[in-house]
């Protein structure tokens, strides 16, 4: 059952879309001034081929009868049994500064983020920030399902 499917915002990607830019449109008037230009646009396309999947990035989070999945697609997927969670809350907001897709967030803690609201998940060996769409269905569609706290 998919719980939460959240997206990066559409203020997050105007930005990183403006920094995208900026950075193809100075590497092909570089590479043309240098007379370089076909090294310019090979860059500048390898620039748009890995920043598509970050600008479209989701990411879901979905339950069986026995785990919970928490996909970012379409780089990253986990999956938890239902015994090794311990507990369940509503995080705060993230944004930018945090970063988007799989982050490492310090010892044991982990995050998988596109931004915005979040729940926590917290296992026997770790806690997972989540992003979310909505956090107060998300936990307590987990709490219900699963019986946690």
């Amino acid at each position: 059952m998919v719980i939460s499917e959240s997206r990066i915002s559409d203020k997050h990607r105007a930005v990183l879309w403006s920094i995208v830019g900026a950075s193809c449109l100075l590497t092909v008037i570089t590479a043309h001034v240098g007379d370089i230009l076909w090294v310019g646009l090979l860059v500048t396309a390898v620039i748009l081929i890995f920043t598509m999947p970050v600008l479209y990035m989701r990411v879901v989070l979905n339950t069986t009868e026995e785990s919970v999945i928490v996909r970012c697609l379409p780089l990253y997927s986990v999956t938890i049994p239902r015994a090794d969670i311990v507990s369940t809350a509503i995080g705060s907001e993230t944004g930018m500064a945090h970063g988007f897709g799989f982050r490492y967030l310090g010892p044991n803690i982990r995050g998988v983020l596109v931004g915005g609201p979040t729940i926590l998940l917290q296992t026997a060996r770790r806690r997972w920030i989540i992003s979310v769409v909505d956090p107060e269905r998300a936990v307590s569609s987990l709490q219900a399902q699963f019986g946690i706290q």
